[in-house]
């Protein structure tokens, strides 16, 4: 998998679209392939990556809540 990472899914303001939850999907499997540890920054709206490191299934529930 290439470390670039493509990131136009998170400015969409529909959460439920098939491309948006299609780009959290591939961005936690990213994150899974990319970089160890169990908890990491959260870059969902409300988060903004500041918040700490928190788990993946946290970081999926943020960005279908917030965004």
């Amino acid at each position: 998998m290439s470390s670039r990472i493509n990131k136009e899914w998170i400015h969409e303001n529909n959460f439920q679209t098939k491309s948006y939850k299609d780009g959290v999907l591939y961005f936690l499997k990213f994150l899974h392939e990319n970089s160890p540890g169990d908890k990491h920054s959260c870059p969902c709206r409300r988060c903004r990556n500041g918040t700490g490191h928190i788990e993946v299934g946290d970081i999926f529930v943020h960005l279908m809540e917030h965004g």
